[in-house]
């Protein structure tokens, strides 16, 4: 809290030289939220694995405008669940063509099912059948597996929703595989039935299989650039949606409404915000990689954009807590400094 004051100390001195001086004050009040920023990043900058050379990425923007990289905004970092975004969002832009609707029964096949996944407790077995509203609820919501896979496979897969974000003008992404897929990969194993009897064994020991899923894990993944995206790309499309850009008002409607409902990484962007403060967000979590990215609703009616990668080996409450601070500076810069 010292250091918050601190900064809003910094910030409204910068809001004096915007109010009586030249325009330069504005750039001078980003760049003491840049170094703010820097210092919180500091905290994790022994804890990087070595393929890896960012550790903490962080982009802001305003609806509607150009990202602006806090932090290594133009690195990459594995995107893990904050994939669900652009999933989610081209399956609303096929009901916007006319090709789905939202109360369409989807299948759930065997293919689909996945781990770690809450949907699953409602579906042990497939096919079985729900509507795409509820694919993309719980995908969002509570962060399940099996939904993305299935959505992802009605838009020809991975490489299709990469193709749809490049459509966009956002290119600094990639999606190359499901969300089974990327479990093998990270486990170096064959088939998922193997990852299903790995993460069993894990689930009997203690912490059970969500405790280890936030443990640093030794694999091929930090070096790999399959499946990641730039702070500033994710930024770049979070802002072009909440300014009404990617889909029609209607589409746009039901996925902020859902992400305002997000019930996971309450610690993260939401972490230090005044309370009240409407946040519409997606986290992403896995091993050394814990993100959160959405919007922040600031008190004039202005949408803050803001997205947070973590990319280290330091604790996963101190992963949490970077993304908290960092929005909480970006937050008072926003209200305090920005016009």
């Amino acid at each position: 809290m010292k250091r918050i004051l601190i900064l809003l100390i910094l910030l409204s001195v910068a809001l004096v030289q915007v109010v009586g001086g030249p325009e330069p004050a504005f750039a001078d009040s980003l760049e003491t939220l840049r170094a703010e920023v820097a210092r919180i990043a500091q905290t994790v900058d022994d804890e990087v694995p070595e393929p890896v050379d960012s550790g903490v990425g962080a982009s802001i923007a305003f609806a509607g405008e150009e990202p602006i990289s806090l932090i290594n905004g133009d690195h990459r970092f594995p995107m893990m669940s904050t994939v669900k975004i652009p999933v989610s969002m081209q399956a609303l832009d096929l009901v916007s063509q006319g090709k789905l609707t939202l109360e369409e029964q989807i299948t759930i096949t065997d293919e689909d099912l996945s781990v770690l996944s809450p949907v699953n407790l409602t579906f042990p077995q497939a096919p079985t059948t729900t509507k795409l509203y509820n694919l993309i609820w719980t995908a969002i919501v509570d962060s399940d597996n099996t939904t993305p896979n299935t959505m992802m496979r009605l838009m020809i897969g991975p490489k299709g929703v990469e193709a749809w974000v490049q459509e966009q003008g956002v290119n600094d992404i990639s999606v190359e595989r499901n969300l089974n897929r990327l479990f093998m990969d990270v486990y170096r194993l064959d088939s998922f039935d193997e990852v299903i009897e790995f993460l069993d064994e894990q689930d009997q020991k203690l912490g059970g299989a969500q405790g280890f899923f936030i443990r640093p894990f030794e694999s091929p993944f930090w070096d790999d650039p399959r499946d990641t995206i730039t702070p500033d790309a994710m930024a770049q499309l979070l802002s072009q949606f909440m300014a009404g850009e990617v889909l029609d008002a209607e589409r746009t409607e039901v996925l902020i409404d859902i992400m305002e409902q997000t019930r996971t990484g309450k610690a993260r962007l939401q972490g230090m915000l005044p309370p009240g403060t409407v946040v519409g967000d997606k986290t992403g979590t896995g091993h050394d990689s814990v993100n959160d990215v959405g919007w922040i609703r600031l008190p004039d009616g202005r949408v803050l954009v803001i997205a947070v990668y973590n990319c280290n080996k330091a604790s996963f409450d101190t992963k949490e807590q970077v993304i908290a601070q960092i929005a909480r500076a970006a937050y008072d810069w926003a209200i305090y400094a920005a016009e």
